[in-house]
């Protein structure tokens, strides 16, 4: 008889990214072992996995880290992509994006539930109007407050800490959001 693997997530606890992959084995039921992993000192097994670049590529949190007219217009940027959304959600009245339950689309941009808000708060910025999105914010609320994903986010406190340093780095070196 073959020996079973187990499946091993290798993430980074404040990545959103990580928590898609954590919510998706959570929802379909399969067991995993998560290791937690250093994106500044990257482990032998996580650079095995990328072995081209050898590094971890974050995208640029355009609004979060930058400021006057630039953090104005990835703001503007942001909105028209989430009233795109608001309207999708309008349209099909369900629960989810896929209907009553919880599904990948769901999953794919639950991230806005919990992290953007932080991103605000970071930013001192507010791009997510309940009044302007009030199919988002009713889905923001029963996304994150489902059983298996609300038991499954880092902790908020720690991930205001975290982002309000990275934006010190990247907004205090020239350039410095290049080098993530």
């Amino acid at each position: 008889m073959a020996k079973e693997e187990v499946v091993k997530v290798l993430g980074f606890w404040v990545s959103p990214f990580v928590r898609r992959v954590e919510w998706a084995l959570k929802l379909k039921g399969v067991d995993y072992e998560y290791i937690e992993e250093d994106i500044f000192n990257k482990s032998s097994s996580l650079i095995q996995l990328n072995p081209v670049h050898k590094k971890i590529t974050e995208a640029a949190w355009n609004a979060l880290c930058s400021f006057g007219d630039e953090k104005e217009r990835a703001i503007k940027l942001t909105i028209e992509a989430l009233q795109k959304t608001e309207e999708e959600l309008k349209l099909k009245g369900k629960q989810f994006f896929g209907g009553e339950r919880i599904g990948y689309v769901d999953i794919a941009v639950g991230w806005i539930s919990y992290w953007l808000p932080v991103w605000e708060e970071v930013g001192s910025m507010k791009i997510l109007e309940s009044q302007q999105f009030p199919a988002i914010s009713s889905w923001m609320h029963r996304f994150i407050n489902h059983p298996l994903i609300k038991d499954n986010l880092p902790p908020r406190d720690k991930m205001v800490v975290y982002f309000k340093g990275r934006r010190d780095v990247l907004t205090s070196e020239p350039h410095g959001w290049l080098r993530i």
